[in-house]
């Protein structure tokens, strides 16, 4: 997703004047102070940074250099009218600014979006209510990213989390989620698939960010059903945690490379060793998530010959298996976790290879 760049303009009216004279002298009743230290502050150093950019630093706003700003003392008198270039001289100079002295903005203020629209602001709280607007979206579209895998531009085919640590729910260890940027996402806990969704969203009172989960069920696991705080950024690779207030999720993340779907390649050194595969690495790869409705849950199993996927016996441990060929040929079968309806049988072909990219 194209994060979304404003750009501000100010409109700077400026007289013509001796070169002793102080350039662009405002209105005094269309200057807003900027307090020292103050919330708005803050946000304006984290703009001016964007050039040069940290982790703290606001992309998704920039001003259209040059602008002129406005020094004002305790008493809200002129001082000085300022020059700034580009968003190096900005920084410099709000980081330069006296303490006795304060800075001041002439209102109003023209934005422009991408789409051309025209946004007139009209006093700090109307750049202070669109600054965090911009870093609210920004901050969303960082957590979609870092959860669905979408910001490795194609590196990878599929991302999934997998539950490391889950207080007082300890049978969910081992749990996977896979989640698109479309807010779907698939479950799959003890050899059933959950279809659901899932919204990021943030709270700029709270300076929070939350997820969302909705699973289709039918109340074994309504308690996942709400909003997540999340506990964990998006700088550090590959760890997501999130909690409730009173249980806590952490989770680890997998990428697969390449999905091949219901043809699995495992990469080993020597041919001549036993081939082990989890099928749980490859589930968010054979099931695709359903972008359509919600479907009941799906109960699945895998066998090694079709007689005992259409019978139902003796089905594999999804954790681990040995493959008694290379490559092997085994059996899928999916049916209604509710009703045990049987949905279908689907063959898989499973090879170990020399040959990893």
């Amino acid at each position: 997703m194209m994060k979304k760049i404003i750009y501000l303009t100010l409109m700077i009216f400026t007289t013509i004047a001796c070169e002793n004279e102080p350039v662009g002298l405002p209105a005094y009743e269309d200057v807003e102070i900027v307090e020292k230290n103050s919330e708005l502050s803050s946000y304006l150093e984290r703009i001016a940074t964007a050039e040069d950019p940290d982790e703290d630093s606001i992309s998704c706003i920039k001003f259209n250099y040059p602008l002129v700003l406005y020094l004002f003392d305790s008493n809200q008198d002129y001082v000085s009218s300022n020059y700034i270039s580009d968003g190096t001289a900005f920084s410099d100079f709000l980081n330069s600014i006296p303490a006795n002295l304060q800075m001041g903005i002439n209102y109003p203020l023209m934005t422009t979006d991408l789409d051309d629209n025209i946004i007139e602001i009209q006093n700090n709280q109307d750049l202070q209510e669109s600054i965090e607007n911009c870093v609210n979206e920004e901050l969303i579209i960082a957590c979609e990213e870092y959860l669905t895998g979408s910001g490795y531009d194609g590196e990878y085919d599929k991302c999934y989390w997998e539950i490391t640590s889950f207080t007082n729910h300890e049978e969910f260890e081992g749990a996977l989620l896979s989640l698109t940027k479309t807010g779907r996402l698939s479950f799959f806990h003890n050899n059933v698939k959950y279809d659901g969704s899932w919204i990021a969203h943030s709270d700029i009172n709270e300076d929070n960010l939350y997820t969302n989960i909705f699973l289709q069920n039918n109340g074994e696991l309504d308690f996942l059903n709400k909003d997540w705080e999340v506990l964990s950024g998006f700088n550090e690779c590959c760890n997501f945690t999130i909690t409730d207030g009173t249980d806590t999720i952490f989770m680890e993340r997998n990428c697969i490379r390449d999905c091949m779907n219901f043809e699995i390649e495992v990469c080993i050194d020597n041919l001549q060793q036993p081939i082990e595969v989890s099928f749980k690495d490859y589930l968010p790869c054979i099931f695709s998530i359903n972008s359509e409705e919600f479907l009941d849950p799906i109960q699945f199993n895998f066998y090694e010959n079709e007689d005992w996927a259409t019978t139902q016996t003796d089905s594999l441990s999804i954790e681990s298996y040995t493959l008694i060929s290379n490559p092997q040929t085994l059996y899928l079968n999916r049916k209604s976790f509710y009703t045990g309806t049987n949905i279908d049988d689907s063959e898989i072909t499973i090879e170990g290879t020399t040959d990893c990219d």
